[in-house]
């Protein structure tokens, strides 16, 4: 799929874009961008990497510097199966095991259960609000895009064991916990859009409010 520019940023004399649909280039620079900000037992080799997305382009919303072709943040955003995406909410599933066919491919008119794992800014943009919030419109903008092709998310989920990770998830995501571990920190967060059981930030959350609201009476 060919890269779709969502919008530019620029500040500080750099310019930033921000889209969706990684490029094998792309795909190479999200690992070595995880290699900074993971520990070794979270990462996931390039080959399986690329064998997701492969399997479907949708699956990451990027950022990246302009001037010097770099990724500076992506959000992953995996529709998966419905039996993985019930794994996905149990403190033992282990993300770096998803196979090609976990993923779900869209297609018009269907529901997806949708698994956000992963939100990587770059450490030297890690205070940049504007990076967090850009990406995050980004994934937004995506989802309505979906829509125009009568594709709609009916679930979806996330995993975090940090407390930005957690801020992610109740305040951009505006998901509910649902599970923790004490021994590991990881907490598991959950939405339910089908009939939506929160309000996103941002104007494009609202329209997104508004657009699943509409698909939920014309299905009751």
């Amino acid at each position: 799929m060919k890269e779709k520019r969502i919008f530019n940023l620029c500040f500080d004399n750099k310019h930033i874009v921000f889209y969706c649909g990684a490029s094998q280039d792309d795909i190479v620079q999200l690992v070595q961008l995880d290699r900074v900000v993971y520990e070794e037992e979270h990462l996931v080799p390039l080959s399986r990497i690329k064998s997701w997305n492969d399997k479907n382009n949708k699956i990451y919303c990027v950022a990246k510097e302009i001037e010097s072709n770099k990724i500076i943040a992506y959000i992953g955003m995996f529709p998966l199966k419905e039996r993985t995406f019930m794994d996905a909410l149990r403190i033992d599933f282990d993300e770096t095991k998803i196979t090609p066919d976990d993923i779900d491919c869209y297609e018009k008119s269907k529901m997806y259960y949708l698994y956000i794992n992963s939100v990587v800014v770059a450490p030297e943009y890690k205070s940049n609000f504007l990076i967090y919030k850009n990406i995050f419109a980004c994934f937004f903008e995506f989802v309505v895009d979906l829509t125009q092709d009568d594709i709609f998310i009916s679930d979806a989920c996330g995993r975090a064991t940090s407390e930005e990770g957690i801020k992610q998830c109740k305040s951009f995501l505006r998901m509910q916990e649902v599970a923790n571990d004490d021994k590991s920190g990881l907490r598991i967060f959950h939405a339910k859009l089908f009939p939506v059981s929160m309000r996103l930030p941002f104007d494009v959350g609202k329209k997104i409010h508004k657009l699943y609201t509409e698909k939920y009476a014309c299905m009751a």
